[in-house]
């Protein structure tokens, strides 16, 4: 699951680009590229691949 800058609300925005410093999300490419990834826990990974056995 991809998130987004513009997923966050607006005082989270303005803490994390406080926190790194810049001004603008356009700075860091959050406005095309996502903040971070979440990934599913490995577990949960291989109990998909073995039901798609």
């Amino acid at each position: 699951m991809d998130i987004y800058y513009s997923d966050l609300i607006p005082e989270t925005q303005q803490a994390v680009l406080e926190t790194l410093g810049i001004k603008t999300p356009e700075e860091g490419n959050w406005d095309t590229f996502p903040l971070f990834v979440l990934e599913p826990p490995e577990s949960l990974v291989d109990e998909e691949e073995d039901g798609k056995s």
